[in-house]
């Protein structure tokens, strides 16, 4: 019924949480016990220190993209997820359908070729100035040359200022 590889998969990811979560608590002991101990190096106090920052950054690189990717159905692929040869990566979520019988993830590369300067469109995130999750953004001009993206469609369209596309009057 299900797949070895996504039961495997979910265990992996389940086990590396409570891993960092028991890091987490674990520091969180130490430093409220720390005051207690007068002999402590300054090396030891910046090694226990360092689960604070392993935390945030696995909870928020890895398990933050994990839990948007059921709101959202694409987000931008974690590190741990990527290709070493591929830069740009998005997993897509697929609910269950007529066609599928399961919930299916899968890592894709999502690419075009922007209609202004003929530079590759990557899809990027839309944040500060989109409101929308990922955009299609030039790598020549990313916040001049901006698309939205459909998922489902595969399409976009121009979200700069209408007059931007027009030919511009030379003086000569």
């Amino acid at each position: 019924m299900f797949s070895f590889k996504g039961i495997l998969l979910i265990a992996v990811l389940m086990l590396g949480f409570l891993l960092t979560l028991f890091i987490l608590v674990f520091s969180v002991i130490f430093m409220a016990l720390i005051q207690h101990l007068l002999s402590i190096g300054l090396s030891t106090l910046i090694i226990y220190s360092s689960f604070f920052v392993l935390f945030f950054y696995t909870f928020y690189y890895f398990y933050i993209p994990l839990n948007k990717i059921v709101t959202h159905r694409i987000v931008k692929a974690p590190l741990l997820f990527k290709s070493l040869t591929h830069d740009n990566a998005e997993i897509e979520f697929f609910g269950k359908t007529k066609d599928y019988k399961y919930n299916i993830a899968r890592i894709t590369e999502i690419r075009a070729v922007c209609p202004i300067c003929t530079a590759p469109i990557l899809l990027m995130n839309g944040k500060p100035d989109q409101s929308a999750p990922l955009v299609g953004r030039c790598i020549e001009a990313p916040h001049a040359h901006v698309y939205s993206f459909d998922r489902v469609l595969m399409t976009g369209y121009f979200l700069g200022h209408p007059m931007y596309l027009q030919e511009q009057p030379t003086d000569e």
